[in-house]
């Protein structure tokens, strides 16, 4: 009998694969994010089989976008402390 390690499941659904995606030291976040976007779109529409596609589960456009305005909105009043 075959054992699965690490089986996954998500929902209602019984078995998924997971990864990760890591960026490197010193890159641009919203560069990456973008770059990364295009390119799982680019796999669901043409190189991954029928019925199989890439779903993000935890996707940190809004925690970068939402920081890198209060950074700004906040950056300029500090400096004048």
């Amino acid at each position: 009998m075959f054992r699965w390690k690490g089986h996954r499941g998500q929902d209602n659904v019984d078995d998924v694969v997971s990864g990760i995606v890591l960026m490197r030291k010193g890159e641009n976040p919203s560069e990456v994010l973008k770059a990364l976007k295009e390119k799982i779109n680019v796999l669901n529409s043409s190189i991954l089989p029928k019925g199989v596609k890439i779903v993000p589960f935890y996707d940190r456009t809004w925690l970068i976008d939402t920081t890198l305005r209060t950074v700004s909105r906040i950056w300029p009043r500090a400096q004048c402390w």
